[in-house]
């Protein structure tokens, strides 16, 4: 596992800059003066990018304990301010630290003398040239699952035109993650499926021992139970879409499809599934393709997350924290036992924030947003809707979940702990009665109704003219519709 002193290290961006390497090695810096300003290339090292960054004129928060050697962090002012502009320069400088290959550092428009850092992504692909371990020794020998993809695909001589090194960069970072053996390991046992999303044909890696979410993620894009062929018939090219709760790649896949030329930042907290997720965009041809991969989860303030990892789940994994005690969504993992496997990995992840991920990609509005992070959506729109910012999202779409099983009826354990009703209420409005939002499960789940009358007349108006409730739905409705 990851310790603190790399929590930072996962940051990769596809298609627009290189992944991770040892060393930074090519970076774009952009300073203020206007729009007619060239950026001026170079190779530097991390103490010429920390010094780029400071001199914007903004003091930048020292990342959290770990996130840059200790020479770099003592070289950092601790305070931005503002909170955006904090979060914004402590993504570049992390991303620099990583090395996520070019990095543009860019004055807010305006000449603002309160310097907005924000990372740009570059076009230029990563090094041509193989790492000097490759192929691993791994694929020397006869080789299964999804290894065999990705050491074929790492051959110059079989990947696609530009596509090896993504495939160089993805071993690199997931032996970071997993370590080496693991990866081989959890490549080794990986299984496809096949079928068409979009009208395309697509093949889509997932663990062997995921026997739920690994199939039950596929059919929902093969089905498209989002409406994304709706969602996305007004994108155009060049705008932005995020997936927040990447899982295996499989909604990034659907949406890419649908719009080749929209640029994309996907993000997943679980080391195993941002494995597959990256896997599952190499598989597709779409890691060179305008999509942007993080590891880490998302909150209203930086920090570090703990999580679990279902194996037999990839639907199920998520960040600790936000739970009641021994609370799980719809139903405790037992109820799985006959079906897939009870194994759990804990985890750590990076939390990067909404405002700091558009500020370091330069995004001024989202023209579609997916929220399906089992539980992190009702914070994140609670910012967003304080702070403004939630007026850059377009559109929205993903899954408003109750932290807690099917019959629960005391509302406090189904929603994140510190969300107050009132805040709650807040959000399901705008989310479940709001025009250009789609959210599954949430929006129909009347135990929500005590959330407030407000939100309860919405949810009668809604649902007790049905004649029956769903079987998940049964014990709120009860409530919501006869008073039980």
């Amino acid at each position: 596992m990851r310790g603190p002193a790399t929590q930072f290290q996962s940051l990769c961006w596809f298609g627009l800059a290189s992944c991770l390497s040892s060393s930074v090695t090519y970076l774009a810096i952009t300073r203020g003066g206007g729009t007619g300003d060239a950026p001026t290339r170079g190779s530097l090292d991390l103490g010429d990018v920390l010094e780029r960054v400071v001199a914007l004129e903004a003091e930048v928060q020292v990342l959290p304990s770990g996130g840059l050697p200790s020479s770099a962090s003592a070289a950092l002012p601790a305070r931005l301010d503002a909170p955006s502009q904090r979060e914004a320069a402590s993504v570049a400088v992390a991303a620099a630290a990583a090395d996520v290959g070019d990095l543009a550092v860019e004055e807010a428009p305006g000449g603002d003398e309160a310097a907005h850092t924000r990372a740009v992504v570059g076009l230029r692909p990563p090094s041509p040239a193989p790492p000097a371990a490759w192929p691993p020794r791994a694929c020397e020998a006869p080789v299964t699952g999804a290894l065999s993809m990705v050491c074929g695909g790492g051959s110059s001589s079989r990947g696609g035109v530009g596509e090896a090194e993504f495939y160089w960069s993805f071993w690199e970072d997931g032996s970071r993650l997993l370590g080496e053996e693991g990866l081989v390991a959890f490549l080794r046992s990986c299984t496809a499926l096949e079928g068409k999303i979009a009208g395309k044909r697509v093949k889509i890696w997932g663990h062997s021992e995921d026997k739920i979410g690994h199939k039950g993620a596929f059919d929902e894009q093969v089905k498209d139970k989002y409406g994304l062929a709706k969602l996305c018939q007004g994108l155009r090219p060049d705008d932005w879409i995020a997936d927040f709760g990447g899982n295996l790649g499989i909604t990034a896949i659907h949406l890419k499809l649908r719009c080749p030329r929209c640029k994309l930042v996907t993000l997943e907290p679980s080391p195993w599934n941002y494995v597959v997720l990256r896997l599952n965009l190499l598989q597709n041809h779409l890691a060179s393709g305008g999509a942007v991969a993080l590891q880490g989860g998302l909150a209203t303030a930086f920090g570090e997350m703990a999580g679990s990892h279902y194996f037999g789940n990839a639907w199920a994994s998520r960040r600790e924290d936000i739970f009641a005690e021994g609370a799980h969504i719809k139903a405790q993992p037992e109820a799985w036992k006959n079906r897939a496997t009870l194994k759990v990995g804990s985890f750590k992840a990076p939390l990067l924030t909404l405002p700091s991920i558009l500020s370091a990609l330069g995004i001024r509005k989202l023209a579609l947003m997916k929220l399906d992070c089992e539980g992190c959506e009702w914070d994140i729109v609670r910012g967003a809707l304080d702070t403004g910012l939630w007026g850059s999202v377009t559109s929205s779409f993903g899954e408003l979940h109750a932290l807690c099983a099917y019959p629960e009826m005391n509302i406090t354990n189904c929603l994140p702990r510190g969300l107050t009703l009132t805040q709650a209420a807040t959000v399901w409005t705008e989310l479940c009665a709001g025009k250009g939002y789609t959210f599954e499960w949430g929006c129909e789940e009347p135990k929500f109704g005590l959330l407030g009358a407000d939100v309860a007349s919405v949810l009668q108006a809604r649902l007790c003219g049905r004649p029956n409730a769903k079987t998940w739905q049964q014990v709120g409705w009860d409530a919501l519709c006869k008073g039980g």
